[in-house]
């Protein structure tokens, strides 16, 4: 995966950046470029997430790591992809503490969608997770071992999320042992 991207800022503009590391001039999505145009003709490095498509692979680039997080997240939803995922960062935390009440408008996202996106949040890693919302850090752990062997990441946040669940207590090895062993899955 790409972590990060170093080099100098070319271009903030058309909710694009563009970053010249190692004589190449690498594109990167933003949810708004407005926040990058200071650092225009500057070296900069910006968190950044890889997404793959059947038709393209495509950067997306971030203020900082936690924006990072928050977008990564996002995509453990069902039915958000990474261009959903960065319209709904600007409103991430209205999103977590919607609980069922006013969910923010989103271009281009229907209130159907943000009310499930908002309840998914509300419960997502069964209730464990780490400051503001995010992920604890063994559920990161453990969904990163299952993309490791081959299981789609959102299948293996969800077993994350369940196997935490279920197992709280349980060592980290042990946890992504069940996890895979599918140990994790919903019973009927």
């Amino acid at each position: 995966m790409v972590e990060f991207v170093k080099g100098r800022l070319v271009r903030a503009a058309g909710g694009v950046v563009v970053v010249e590391a190692g004589g190449l001039g690498l594109r990167l999505r933003v949810h708004d470029e407005k926040r990058f145009l200071r650092f225009v003709g500057r070296r900069v490095s910006l968190p950044a997430w890889l997404a793959f498509s059947p038709r393209r692979l495509e950067l997306y680039g971030f203020a900082d790591a936690g924006e990072r997080d928050r977008f990564t997240a996002l995509l453990g939803i069902p039915g958000v992809g990474a261009a959903t995922a960065l319209k709904l960062l600007p409103a991430w935390d209205a999103l977590v503490a919607a609980k069922g009440a006013e969910v923010p408008d989103l271009p281009g996202i229907g209130p159907a969608k943000r009310a499930r996106i908002a309840r998914w949040l509300a419960r997502r890693e069964g209730g464990k997770r780490g400051p503001a919302g995010h992920p604890s850090p063994e559920a990161r752990d453990i969904a990163g071992a299952l993309v490791g062997l081959g299981i789609a990441p959102v299948e293996a946040r969800d077993r994350a999320a369940r196997v935490l669940e279920r197992h709280p207590q349980a060592p980290l090895e042990d946890l992504i042992r069940r996890a895979v062993s599918g140990s994790a899955r919903r019973r009927g």
